[in-house]
């Protein structure tokens, strides 16, 4: 126990001068700001997290600002997310050989650092990035555009769009999302909806239990890894919950994969304990 603290107290000096993170909104404020906002969202969509992230809107895109998290991410979730399209026959392994349009929802792309890289899989790749901060929807477009890249961004709650594009979508993605949400089990239903039949589902998250409270939230924010307040333990979920609700709205899970942030190297890395933070992927039935 005594080499765990030291070890720990070592990492947090070498690390806590090295990445500075910004403090969001306290919750006094965040309601204040909540009250602004416009009535039209829909029931799963915390006003609070749409304010919450503004504060770091203008540092979205840079490697080393507070989401430089989930910057690196990517090295672990686009891999999950190809093997599973490849894996249900959605996607070729050798693009030479894609035929078909593979039409991809990114629910609650933010700013679009998850969109971009996930349109480059493959030139059949059709990406709709959705979110329901404009302020969000603005930055993607003009990053997409610097980047020459054709990604379709647009401001919505996933109920709206949901009811406008049912059954349109090979592909949904939500990363790092589910967290964020209230009303989990209707969040999962608007975008099923989207969902065609034998489609998947791919989505990355915080588990809930003692050691993702201590390693994501408490460790992790007082390193200055990630801003503070970003999660709370309340709205994480376990991957059985996240199955079972899954398996409720008819799909089955078809993989889970654990990943962990390696202090030392700076890199995300996969595991098979998903006690921490998780991956899942699952199929839409046809019934």
């Amino acid at each position: 126990m005594t080499n765990a603290l030291v070890i720990t107290f070592s990492i947090r000096i070498r690390f806590v001068n090295l990445f500075k993170s910004k403090e969001l909104p306290n919750k006094m404020s965040l309601s204040q700001h909540a009250k602004n906002l416009p009535r039209k969202l829909s029931s799963t969509v915390d006003p609070n997290e749409l304010v919450l992230f503004n504060g770091i809107i203008e540092d979205w895109w840079s490697i080393t600002g507070p989401m430089r998290l989930l910057h690196k991410m990517n090295t672990v979730r686009v891999p999950f997310i190809k093997d599973g399209m490849v894996n249900a026959g959605i996607l070729t392994a050798d693009d030479s050989c894609q035929t078909e349009t593979v039409n991809v929802l990114d629910v609650g792309c933010g700013g679009g650092i998850l969109s971009e890289p996930l349109s480059k899989l493959s030139r059949k790749i059709k990406l709709t990035g959705l979110d329901a901060n404009a302020h969000f929807i603005k930055l993607a477009q003009e990053h997409a555009h610097q980047e020459g890249l054709d990604i379709a961004y647009v401001t919505s709650t996933i109920e709206d769009h949901a009811s406008r594009h049912a059954g349109q979508y090979d592909v949904i993605v939500a990363s790092e999302v589910i967290e964020h949400v209230t009303k989990k089990e209707e969040f999962l239903d608007a975008c099923l909806k989207c969902l065609k039949p034998n489609g998947s589902i791919f989505m990355t998250t915080i588990s809930q239990s003692k050691l993702a409270n201590f390693v994501a939230i408490f460790m992790y924010e007082n390193l200055g890894l990630i801003p503070k307040g970003t999660h709370e333990i309340e709205k994480l979920i376990t991957p059985a919950d996240l199955g079972n609700m899954l398996k409720n709205l008819n799909c089955d899970t078809k993989n889970t994969q654990g990943y962990f942030y390696n202090l030392l190297t700076g890199r995300w890395n996969t595991t098979t304990n998903t006690d921490i933070f998780y991956c899942l992927h699952a199929i839409k039935k046809q019934n």
